[in-house]
């Protein structure tokens, strides 16, 4: 599940991430704790690289906003993954790109 979706949302073509993000959000009800797990990790790698490009960015916080609705905030991992995301998203928000600031704008909508 992971290596394909995170091929997808990280896509320079727009409609290649709009289809992993459909993709994430058709898997994400029935993967395991672990795969999902591993999809934080790997979403929080590619996001905090400094030379990530914005298709990167802007794919790994679609996947971002779609994990949300699957995540227990009480429990400390999920917690972390959401506080870290929103710290990049925050520094994302003066991003060049405006569909990365606008991602990142809407990510916070969601994690709030």
């Amino acid at each position: 599940m992971t290596t394909e979706i995170l091929e997808l949302l990280c896509n320079s073509m727009k409609l290649e991430r709009d289809r992993g993000v459909g993709e994430l959000q058709r898997v994400l009800p029935t993967c395991s704790e672990n795969e999902r797990l591993q999809f934080e990790v790997n979403l929080i790698l590619l996001i905090s690289d400094s030379e990530t490009s914005w298709e990167t960015k802007h794919g790994c916080l679609l996947g971002a906003k779609a994990v949300v609705p699957y995540l227990n905030l009480d429990d400390e991992h999920d917690a972390n993954f959401v506080h870290s995301i929103k710290t990049i998203a925050e520094k994302l928000l003066t991003d060049i790109e405006v569909r990365v600031r606008m991602a990142a704008g809407k990510f916070l909508q969601v994690s709030w």
